[in-house]
């Protein structure tokens, strides 16, 4: 597959090998997993035709069933069996942005700016858990150790506490309205498509890296992460998927339009059992298997 390029650390260029005059600052951009991230590659497994429209959230479930949120025409959440036949619709009052398991059976659902809540939903009882409320808009959103992450627009990136509800603030920098983040380990991953960039940061909020090239990735969604810590970003108006180094210093695209990729939105790397799931903004979804994660 193609490299693309490299990304030095907070900064946009990308696209040429680095070269530098002193050796010391060579070696310490290496990247140290190269080779797992050379290898990793995508095998196709199937193709769902969804018939959703406007799909901005997908996660999986334990048990390898599916789950869609869409933002219209219905703002509804359709649960696909692992063989790509729907289960069962369930309806939602609101502006639907992202949905992330969380356990029990149940997953998290964030509104955007139509609402200042995120609910939580038993997926097996298809009823109202608890309803959380934020105080702000909430797009994307991670699951890390009882707490969700999410993109909280003017606020930034916030954390929210399942047991007690209490905010903490991580970073104030505003996030756009399709920013979505993914988490592994003590790393934070988001988008924001505005600035066509992908950033890292720790959980305090400390900027790690970032990523950026718009002729490779242009308008990046969707994100997620593997078990080795590379990165998978749906890249919505470059109509494919890159996997991004560990240390953001590296990108490959994986796949592209002529895979039917077509503005893609969403995407959820499964690291139980290494697949991954990635959905049109409109119509189709698939699902591949990883290999050399």
């Amino acid at each position: 597959m193609k490299t693309f390029g490299k990304v030095v650390l907070d900064s946009s260029a990308c696209n040429i090998p680095i070269h530098n005059k002193g050796n010391i600052q060579a070696q310490i951009i290496v990247p140290p997993q190269t080779n797992k991230f050379d290898k990793v590659s995508l095998k196709f497994k199937q193709t769902i035709q969804t018939k959703l429209t406007s799909v901005r959230g997908c996660t999986f479930l334990p048990d390898g069933k599916m789950v869609l949120a869409c933002r219209s025409p219905s703002n509804q959440m359709k649960v696909f069996n692992p063989d790509g036949s729907v289960d069962f619709d369930l309806k939602e009052i609101g502006f639907v942005c992202d949905v992330e398991y969380v356990g029990d059976n149940s997953v998290a659902v964030t509104y955007g700016r139509k609402s200042l809540k995120i609910n939580i939903i038993d997926v097996q009882t298809r009823k109202l858990m608890k309803a959380l409320y934020v105080g702000s808009s909430n797009n994307g959103v991670t699951f890390k150790g009882g707490k969700l992450i999410y993109c909280a627009g003017d606020q930034g990136l916030n954390m929210i506490s399942l047991s007690n509800e209490s905010i903490t603030s991580i970073t104030t920098t505003k996030m756009s309205s399709d920013a979505c983040v993914a988490s592994q380990g003590n790393k934070l991953f988001y988008t924001n498509e505005d600035n066509h960039n992908v950033k890292c940061c720790d959980i305090q909020g400390k900027t790690l890296w970032t990523f950026k090239e718009k002729r490779t990735l242009s308008y990046p969604m969707g994100i997620s992460v593997d078990n080795g810590g590379n990165v998978y970003v749906a890249g919505f108006s470059s109509h494919n998927v890159v996997v991004i180094s560990t240390d953001g210093q590296r990108c490959r695209q994986l796949l592209s339009a002529k895979d039917g990729l077509h503005c893609p939105s969403a995407v959820v790397y499964d690291r139980t059992n290494n697949k991954l799931l990635i959905s049109n903004y409109n119509g189709s979804a698939f699902v591949y298997d990883a290999v050399g994660e």
